[in-house]
């Protein structure tokens, strides 16, 4: 008869056997509650990912504050304090006088520099229909009717090559105000004046008028209108002559000389001349043909009721500033002119 022999195990081993043989089975179950547990399987570490390749970027110089690319470079926003000085030049030019401001017009020539570009600045006569040829505002861009602060705000705005410009524009050549002046003047012809109106002793200083000249006619293009106005009227030197006026001094009564005077040195003609009434001494430098060289004295000599010669000395430089007056001639006088 077979015996059986039954080998006893102890209860602990045996109920270890039969929970690895569950996990054996059943698969390992993950429990939360496990996670300081000591004993628990280590997790898998994670992997991280790996960083993407970098992008090889070429740096290049920018030269002369230049944009390299309007998308990737765009211009910084102006500032408040800049719109707000534009504000105020606009209005400020809106509201001047003819007297102080000047609006270009065909063939005046402009001076143009971008002070912030490093490159030269250069000339450009404005066309016939008001736009000069500028490539780096577009060309053809349109100055006729504006002030040098106006065209200079208007290129800053559309330069687009440079950011921030720093734009001047002078005025180098004016040739569109002309005025027309004739009749007893000793510079006749047209005259550019560097504004858009300028007060008639503005025009009489140009073109020395005569002494002689007593009245002026004023002819006005724009409305066809004539003016005229006694130069012994106060008022007169306070009207204001516009582009495009012809103006014709005029005398009345006699016009003959009252004497003479004699004229000498440097001078172009010297001699003696036909004194008018009322001649000053630069209108006889003037009636003279001018001055020859830089002389720097005019002397005056006259006689006296005596009959001796007096000396006056006159320095031409202060006469011509207005520092002094322009003396009067009388009949008789010598006049040298010198160093």
């Amino acid at each position: 008869m077979n015996k059986i022999i039954f080998q006893s195990f102890p209860l602990a081993a045996t109920a270890v056997v039969v929970a690895l043989s569950a996990t054996a089975v059943f698969g390992q179950v993950s429990d939360t509650s496990n996670r300081n547990n000591p004993f628990a399987p280590s997790p898998k570490a994670k992997t991280k990912p790996a960083d993407p390749p970098l992008k090889s970027v070429v740096m290049e110089p920018v030269a002369n504050n230049v944009k390299t690319s309007n998308s990737e470079q765009p211009a910084p926003p102006r500032s408040i304090a800049r719109e707000t000085y534009n504000i105020a030049k606009r209005s400020a030019n809106a509201n001047a006088a003819a007297t102080s401001v000047y609006r270009v017009g065909t063939g005046d020539t402009l001076l143009i520099d971008i002070k912030n570009a490093g490159a030269a600045p250069s000339y450009y006569t404005v066309q016939s229909d008001g736009t000069i040829d500028f490539p780096l505002a577009g060309e053809n861009v349109v100055v006729g009717g504006q002030t040098p602060d106006e065209i200079e705000e208007s290129l800053t705005e559309a330069i687009k090559l440079y950011e921030a410009p720093e734009v001047s524009v002078k005025i180098r050549e004016y040739v569109s105000h002309a005025v027309l002046v004739n009749g007893l003047v000793e510079v006749p012809g047209f005259h550019q004046i560097q504004r858009d109106a300028v007060p008639i002793y503005v025009i009489r200083a140009a073109a020395i008028v005569d002494p002689r000249a007593s009245g002026v006619t004023i002819k006005r293009d724009k409305d066809a209108k004539v003016k005229s106005f006694l130069l012994a009227n106060p008022n007169a030197d306070a009207v204001l002559i516009y582009p495009g006026d012809t103006v014709e001094f005029t005398g009345s009564g006699d016009t003959s000389t009252v004497g003479y005077y004699f004229i000498g040195g440097d001078i172009a003609n010297s001699g003696k001349k036909d004194l008018s009434a009322g001649m000053t001494l630069s209108q006889a430098i003037m009636a003279s043909g001018g001055l020859k060289g830089k002389p720097k004295r005019a002397l005056i000599r006259r006689r006296s009721e005596s009959g001796i010669l007096v000396t006056a000395e006159f320095e031409i430089k202060n006469i011509n500033s207005g520092k002094i007056a322009d003396p009067t001639l009388n009949q008789g006088d010598i006049i040298e002119i010198g160093k």
